[in-house]
Formats: structure tokens, C-alpha cells, sequence
């Protein structure tokens, strides 16, 4: 990776570790989250549909709510969103002084 950002010209640069947390702590989350959406069942997607929810209003009047436990929660997905954020907000600090 180092490599990488050398080849681009973002050494020492904020947008070298907003790309780094991106690419390694981002997809792991999107995949445990993922995960629990798949668990929903089809039928409320099909009902709410019926009803004439939008599919904003879909997502969120009928999965937001019961997807909640698992974004609340203190869970991998939301771990590893802190540890992005907290590891970001203590490099950017480190490279400004």
C-alpha cells in the first residue's frame, strides 16, 4: 500500500488514509451488515410494496427499524466503523505536527 500511495503522489497526504480505511475496514462492514439484511424475510419487502411504499420508504419505514439491533449493537460492523474513524482522526492528527 505504501507503494501504491507513493506511486500516486499521496504520501503524507489525508486522502492516503481516508483511501486506506476505505479499502480495508469499510467492506468487511458492508458484509456483516449484509449478512443480517439477508436474514429479513421477502415478505415484508412484497407487502410494503403492495401498500405503496417507495422503495426509500421500503428501506427506510421496514428495514431501517429492523436492522437497528445490529447497527446499534455494539457488533463488528460498528467496531470496526469506530476503529476506521478513530484510527483516521489519531493518523491525521499525527501527521499535521
Amino acid at each position: 500500500m505504501y507503494r501504491t500511495m507513493g506511486l500516486y503522489g499521496l504520501l503524507n497526504n489525508q486522502w492516503a488514509l481516508i483511501l486506506a480505511m476505505v479499502t480495508i475496514a469499510r467492506p468487511y462492514s458492508i458484509w456483516v451488515l449484509k449478512q443480517a439484511s439477508d436474514k429479513l424475510p421477502y415478505e415484508l419487502d412484497e407487502a410494503a410494496v403492495m401498500d405503496g411504499a417507495s422503495p426509500m420508504q421500503l428501506f427506510r419505514l421496514v428495514y431501517l427499524p429492523l436492522m437497528m439491533p445490529s447497527l446499534v449493537r455494539p457488533s463488528e460492523p460498528t467496531r470496526s466503523c469506530w476503529h476506521g474513524t478513530n484510527t483516521f482522526l489519531r493518523s491525521s492528527a499525527l501527521e499535521r505536527y
